[in-house]
């Protein structure tokens, strides 16, 4: 696959992500160091749920249900809200 079309398809993903990230949490919003915990996680683990219709809570759920194989500073992340 050319580069060009991985970037078509990844970089939007990529981006959806970062809003989903942002906006996981209701009450308190994460800092930019929580996010950029999260996110390599989250590319890696909860890939297919960016594709869902109900994204930002399908990776946020995904990431929960895979806790115990988050990086420590996501595990922080989450231990820090509550979640």
């Amino acid at each position: 696959m050319p580069v060009i079309s991985i970037l078509r398809y990844f970089l939007p993903a990529a981006l959806m992500l970062c809003v989903i990230v942002t906006s996981a949490s209701a009450f308190d919003e994460p800092t930019t160091a929580e996010k950029a915990a999260c996110t390599p996680d989250a590319m890696k683990l909860c890939w297919r749920q960016i594709f869902d219709s109900n994204v930002r809570e399908g990776v946020f759920n995904c990431l929960r249900e895979h806790r115990s194989e988050l990086s420590d500073g996501c595990k922080a992340a989450f231990k820090a809200h509550g979640r």
